[in-house]
Parts: C-alpha cells; sequence; structure tokens
C-alpha cells in the first residue's frame, strides 16, 4: 500500500454506520498515513483523515481509533528518531561510513576515502578544537583580570574617602576666623602652684574675632532654623516684627556710636581657645546642614526677604553683645 498510493478521496468519503465498513475506512486512513508521511502537507492530509472520522460518530470505536493510533505513533517514532540522530555530536572527528547498496552488476563505483585526507581532516579538527580552547582560556583570563582591576580601584576610593585633608579642613577653619593652636605659638610656664598652666600669646583682635565668629555663627544657625520651620503664613507677621527690631536696634547703634574692632579683656589659656575652637566647629557642622536643607526647598521671595532682614538684625545684635562684653 505504500508503494502503490491509494487514491481514496477522505473529502468526499462516506461511513455507514457499520463496524466492518468503519474498519476499512481507519486501514485505508493508516495506509494512506504511511503513504503520505514524507509529504510537505502531511499535516494537513492527517487533519483531513481525523475531520472525517469524526463526522460519523457512530463509526469510531476503539479498533478505528487503535488503527489510526499505532498508525501515528509509529510516525512520530520515526520523526524522533530523526531527530535523535541530528543532535548526536560525536566527541572527536569519525570517519563517516556510507552503506553502499549497489548491485554487482552497476556500473557505479564506490569513492575510496584516502587515509592521508583523513589524517589531515582530522589534524584540522583537533587544532580547531585547541585554538577554541584557548581563546576560551584567554577569555576568562582578561575577565579574571578586569574583576580583580575593578576590586583594586573600589579599594583605592574607599581608602581615599576616609583619608581627610588635613590642609583643606585647616585652610577652612581659618576663613571663618578659627585659631589653630600650635605649640610653638604657646608660652609655658613652669613652677608655682599653678605649674604647667599654658598661655596663648595670640592677639586681642584674634580672640576677639574667634569670639565674633562663634556669635555670628550661632546667630546663622538659628536665623536658618527659624526660615525653615516657619510657615508660609506666618512669614509676613514675622517679618514686620524683625523689621521693627532692626529700625530699634539701628536707632540704639547711632546713640552707642560706631563699633570698633572687640578686643578681649584678658588672655586666653590654651583649653580656653581649644573650647571655643570646638565650638566654632560644632556650629559650623549645624549650620552647614540646615544650610543645604535650605538650599534644597524651594524659597520664595517672602521666605528670602525674613532671611535677609534677620541677617541685618543678628549682625547688629552680635556687634552690640560684644562691645558690652568687652
Amino acid at each position: 500500500m505504500a508503494v502503490n498510493r491509494d487514491r481514496y478521496t477522505f473529502q468526499l468519503a462516506e461511513l455507514k454506520s457499520t463496524k466492518s465498513s468503519a474498519l476499512a475506512f481507519a486501514e485505508i486512513a493508516a495506509n494512506f498515513i504511511r503513504s503520505y508521511k514524507d509529504n510537505k502537507f502531511y499535516d494537513v492530509i492527517t487533519s483531513t483523515i481525523i475531520t472525517t472520522l469524526l463526522k460519523s460518530p457512530n463509526a469510531v470505536n476503539e479498533e478505528v481509533l487503535k488503527n489510526m493510533e499505532a498508525a501515528l505513533v509509529e510516525q512520530q517514532g520515526i520523526l524522533i528518531q530523526k531527530e535523535r540522530e541530528k543532535e548526536k555530536r560525536p566527541k572527536k572527528w569519525v570517519a563517516e561510513v556510507y552503506n553502499s547498496k549497489i548491485d554487482e552488476d552497476s556500473d557505479e563505483e564506490v569513492d575510496e576515502i584516502d587515509p592521508d585526507e583523513m589524517e589531515q581532516r582530522r589534524i584540522a579538527e583537533e587544532e580547531a578544537e585547541k585554538e577554541a580552547e584557548s581563546e576560551w582560556e584567554l577569555v576568562r583570563e582578561r575577565t579574571e583580570a578586569f574583576l580583580e582591576q575593578r576590586k583594586a580601584n573600589e579599594m583605592l576610593l574607599a581608602q581615599k574617602a576616609r583619608q581627610v585633608d588635613t590642609k583643606a579642613f585647616e585652610d577652612h577653619l581659618k576663613n571663618y576666623g578659627a585659631v589653630l593652636l600650635n605649640p610653638g605659638e604657646l608660652n609655658t610656664k613652669k613652677g608655682g602652684k599653678q605649674g604647667g598652666k599654658a598661655t596663648s600669646q595670640i592677639s586681642e583682635e584674634e580672640v576677639g574675632k574667634l569670639y565674633r565668629d562663634v556669635a555670628e555663627v550661632s546667630k546663622e544657625k538659628d536665623r536658618l532654623k527659624l526660615v525653615l520651620s516657619i510657615s508660609d503664613e506666618e512669614i509676613p507677621d514675622k517679618c514686620k516684627e524683625v523689621k521693627q527690631d532692626l529700625a530699634r536696634l539701628m536707632e540704639e547703634a547711632k546713640e552707642k556710636g560706631p563699633f570698633v574692632n572687640v578686643k578681649a579683656k584678658t588672655s586666653l589659656s590654651k583649653a580656653q581657645i581649644s573650647q571655643l575652637q570646638q565650638k566654632l566647629s560644632k556650629q559650623m557642622i549645624e549650620k552647614n546642614r540646615l544650610a543645604l536643607q535650605l538650599k534644597a526647598m524651594e524659597v520664595n521671595e517672602a521666605r528670602a526677604e525674613l532671611m535677609r532682614v534677620l541677617t541685618e538684625r543678628d549682625s547688629i545684635i552680635v556687634s552690640m553683645e560684644l562691645a558690652e562684653a568687652s
């Protein structure tokens, strides 16, 4: 039946409700599937056969389905075997062996494989495998070197981040009037009941400037807190109040006359200077933190005006307080 293909037209076939007719149709269907298994329209033909069988439910019994199933399973096994043969991949090169079925009376000749050619193929494939392995090893080494370099760079960056730029920090403190201590600048008294007490040799103007820096930074910190915390509805009243205070302070400043550079009444010890510098540093850190918060928020004109008026008022207050203390 596989050689002489059946020409039965399944689209026009009509099954009778008899067992013999159904079995005959099933046998024809099985042979038809085997016959056309290599046809590119195999799926269409198979679906047509199944559709035709299902048109008559009475004719589809267990034997019909069994015959159809056997044919389909056979074809499925053939396809699976072909796919498995394609997936097989020999580890080393093996010469292909062809089973020739040439008759003895045939004029065709079998091509003999040259041993030298086989050896050349084997050598070429081995060299290709070695080259692929060397390339893979090179890629692996480059990847490891890249990861090590990245790890070293990360460690270097972390180390730099932990380092403190001492000179930049000292310059930053000096810009704000801080006086850095140097053992050579201190005159140490020895002997007596207060032996070991060190006094500072910095000038009175420098000490006064240190007091002013501490007072101004403290006032600025308070201003920033107020501007950050106050609501938009409270700004007009607060601004009006600050302007009144500013006008009053300006009148008092005119009566007292211009303020001269503040000088300390007495010289300060090393411990007192250290306390002032530590206080200035803490106030600076807090002030900078608040300044960053103010910079991050959207400041309207009313809030900026309040900040300006507060700055003028605090400047006069600091000058008056330091003048009274000196």
